[in-house]
């Protein structure tokens, strides 16, 4: 709990200073919660933390933050977001980057790919990522909740 109420703040003081230095196309997100397909394991399901999405081009946005994953650990990630939009308020993409909390099952570092959904109003939207099972299938599904902060 410690190592998240650190990260947390160092999340919140970089998004301060982001905000003032690029106001456009800034959000806070809020990584809240996750359900896996696999009920007999007990994972962590709530999985609170916060980040930032940044647009640094036209479908791109850069990411980073810190949640509670599903092993019970702290996770610091960052990389890129890609959007497509297919309507007004609805885009699908994938976020690649890095990870960790991750090191018992790849290493320190867990390279990510996790196609995601994201829902977008004018002040408010949610993101939805989906982590497919290595046995195949729908393994998590995980959900962000963010404010725009422009």
């Amino acid at each position: 709990m410690i190592r998240f109420l650190f990260w947390s703040i160092i999340v919140l003081c970089v998004l301060s200073g982001i905000r003032q230095a690029c106001a456009t196309d800034l959000w806070l997100s809020a990584t809240v919660a996750s359900y896996h397909s696999n009920r007999d394991a007990e994972y962590n399901e709530r999985n609170y933390g916060l980040g930032f999405e940044y647009g640094a081009a036209d479908r791109w946005r850069a990411v980073g933050g810190v949640y509670d994953n599903s092993y019970y650990r702290t996770t610091v990630y960052g990389g890129a977001l890609y959007l497509y939009p297919v309507s007004q308020s609805i885009k699908v993409g994938v976020m690649l980057g890095l990870a960790s909390g991750y090191s018992h099952v790849v290493g320190p570092l867990a390279p990510v790919a996790l196609p995601t959904i994201a829902i977008e109003g004018k002040q408010f939207g949610a993101n939805i990522g989906v982590m497919p099972s290595r046995g195949g299938g729908i393994g998590t599904v995980g959900l962000q909740v963010k404010a725009v902060l422009r």
